[in-house]
């Protein structure tokens, strides 16, 4: 895990330097590269998305903010960057959709959602512990595990990677590293 931290500030310097020598498209491809070898690096994603700003490339820049918005929804910075994005994107809506949001009546909206209620079916059958525990299981992904991770829940995401690992055969080595890499944060930790 560290050893994928170190090569990713060292990218980002790197990419940081092109884009200080007037080399934004070198600069922008790197980056694509980056994020497929590490896609849940965040300021890879808030980078390209700066870039993509400043190109005026309003959906790339969107679709990169929401991806960081995904990855740290807790950071004031990919959120105000995101809502810069939704506004630009807004803006420069053609002027059919523009006429059609004005349409919207967001106050009988929100009156709706919140009249909406979810009536539960009285003939369905209660689960029982043990088939409930196998539902929660496969409900393990690996979104989950990287926000165990982000929260430092090191032994929830190393339970996650785990049971992904059994769940995967395919992908068994990478699920290990990982629950591996996880027990050795949590031990650091305490």
């Amino acid at each position: 895990m560290r050893v994928i931290q170190t090569m990713s500030v060292a990218d980002l310097k790197s990419t940081a330097t092109l884009l200080e020598q007037g080399r934004a498209e070198d600069a922008k491809r790197a980056l694509v590269e980056f994020i497929k070898l590490v896609p849940t690096y965040v300021a890879a994603h808030v980078l390209l998305a700066t870039i993509y700003d400043s190109e005026k490339s309003l959906d790339e820049a969107l679709e990169q903010w929401n991806r960081a918005y995904a990855l740290n929804p807790a950071s004031h910075v990919i959120e105000s960057g995101l809502k810069k994005a939704v506004l630009r994107s807004l803006h420069t809506a053609p002027e059919s959709e523009v006429d059609t949001m004005k349409d919207v009546r967001l106050d009988l909206l929100i009156q709706e959602l919140e009249s909406a209620r979810i009536v539960p079916d009285p003939n369905v059958a209660e689960i029982s512990d043990a088939e409930l525990e196998v539902d929660i299981e496969d409900l393990v992904s690996e979104t989950l595990a990287r926000i165990y991770a982000m929260q430092k829940y090191y032994d929830e995401a190393r339970q996650v990677y785990e049971t992904l690992a059994r769940q995967n055969p395919d992908r068994h080595h990478e699920f290990e590293t990982k629950a591996i890499a996880m027990q050795n944060l949590a031990l650091e930790r305490n």
